[in-house]
């Protein structure tokens, strides 16, 4: 399982770089550049001799492989550049302070989902074709028609009207302030949980069912196992594999999710710094960004595959 593991690192690390290059590559196909985005933005007139006096500044006038080359080698050493707006900050600042955000809203809603999809999950197949389960599967059909920025933008429409609630004007950290920072994240976690949660009760409710007719669980029950025995201790355990795998397929998801979210939501994560960045074209920020989240899937999926070795001792990674 080791040198199994050790591929796969060995292999995401092309991975990640193409992903970077293709996406810059694609964001510098777009018409203007950063300078120009921030000329426009400040409704200041600048010629175009001070626009090619910035971009000389700023090493935009080199080759894009060139600037890419010179990311690439700060990014061994651990510096992946500077910000080409907001004054210039170090691209690793701006990551540091988003990254905790869009992690504890990306943690919240997998939990959030889990907890929803499990029981009901489990109830559907438990109880085929009946009020429960047609209820259960309409949950999920809803869940997975109606889009996150929908619901999101129906949440605060109706929490204004009904409960006089909109989303803070400023993030307040874990650390400062416990109680304010959960009533803060809870309702996009629930957001974006509901929908993670669709998908993960429709796997496992087919997956449930599947399993359900196997014969060692027809035998089980023949020996007058208690019901709760037979599902938790002989059902559940293997018809959890497909559901580890839809999990890990998720993450991707979560990143466009999370995105729109913290933007509907005012939440000063990865997401919105992302969309940020791809407006203002700053090509370091997206790099970076893109970097991470290619990583954080590559090694989340990673784990996925060995999770199947515990799950089902049949399976061996040589």
């Amino acid at each position: 399982m080791r040198r199994y593991a050790i591929r796969r690192l060995l292999i995401a690390i092309p991975v990640l770089f193409l992903v970077t290059i293709v996406a810059a590559s694609l964001v510098r196909l777009a018409p203007g550049d950063a300078v120009v985005q921030a000329a426009a933005e400040s409704n200041a007139a600048v010629s175009e001799e001070q626009l090619d006096a910035i971009r000389k500044e700023l090493g935009l006038d080199r080759p894009f492989l060139v600037q890419y080359g010179d990311w690439i080698s700060g990014v061994f050493v651990g510096d992946f550049g500077h910000s080409l707006s907001q004054g210039g900050p170090p691209v690793s600042q701006t990551i540091k302070r988003a990254i905790p955000i869009s992690l504890e809203l990306a943690i919240m809603a997998m939990l959030i989902s889990i907890l929803i999809a499990l029981p009901i999950g489990i109830w559907s197949a438990i109880r085929q074709d009946t009020p429960g389960d047609y209820i259960g599967r309409l949950f999920a059909i809803a869940g997975l028609s109606v889009p996150d920025f929908i619901i999101g933008t129906m949440v605060i429409l109706f929490g204004a009207v009904w409960f006089s609630w909109t989303p803070p004007l400023t993030y307040v950290s874990f650390f400062d302030d416990p109680l304010t920072n959960l009533q803060m994240m809870i309702t996009p976690a629930l957001i974006l949980g509901f929908r993670l949660s669709a998908i993960t009760m429709r796997m496992l409710r087919s997956s449930m069912l599947e399993v359900l007719r196997q014969d060692y669980v027809r035998t089980a029950w023949a020996k007058g196992l208690r019901e709760r025995t037979v599902i938790v201790r002989h059902a559940l355990k293997n018809a959890f594999i497909p559901v580890i795998t839809v999990i890990g397929t998720q993450i991707g998801f979560l990143v466009g999710g999370v995105a729109i979210i913290e933007s509907i939501c005012n939440l000063p994560g990865i997401g919105r710094t992302m969309i940020t960045a791809i407006r203002q074209r700053d090509i370091p920020v997206i790099q970076t960004i893109l970097f991470f989240f290619a990583g954080a899937i590559v090694f989340i999926n990673l784990l996925v595959d060995l999770s199947y070795a515990w799950l089902d001792p049949r399976i061996r990674y040589e």
